[in-house]
């Protein structure tokens, strides 16, 4: 059971993604705001591995709805290293 969808959403969501083009579709990196406990595969409750509040996934979108796009990275994206991602997105935490 996967539970992604319980993420917060994010006020200004296009200040949270960066695009990358590709031959036929668009790769995205998202910064999503998370609560300090998440659920596992499995459904079972457990605490998050990192210490700030931003994780990171990356993912495919189609190119042609954005914000779409940016939803479907959120909810089912891959984890994305957090040294990473704060470095992307030029964050101090």
């Amino acid at each position: 059971m996967n539970n992604r969808k319980q993420k917060q959403p994010i006020d200004n969501w296009r200040n949270n993604v960066v695009w990358f083009t590709a031959s036929s579709h668009v790769i995205g990196i998202v910064r999503v705001e998370e609560h300090p406990f998440d659920y596992d595969d499995d459904g079972n409750l457990v605490k998050n591995d990192f210490t700030g509040p931003y994780k990171y996934y990356i993912g495919i979108g189609a190119g042609y709805d954005e914000q779409a796009d940016f939803q479907r990275i959120r909810d089912w994206g891959a984890k994305y290293p957090r040294p990473a991602g704060d470095a992307l997105f030029n964050h101090d935490r």
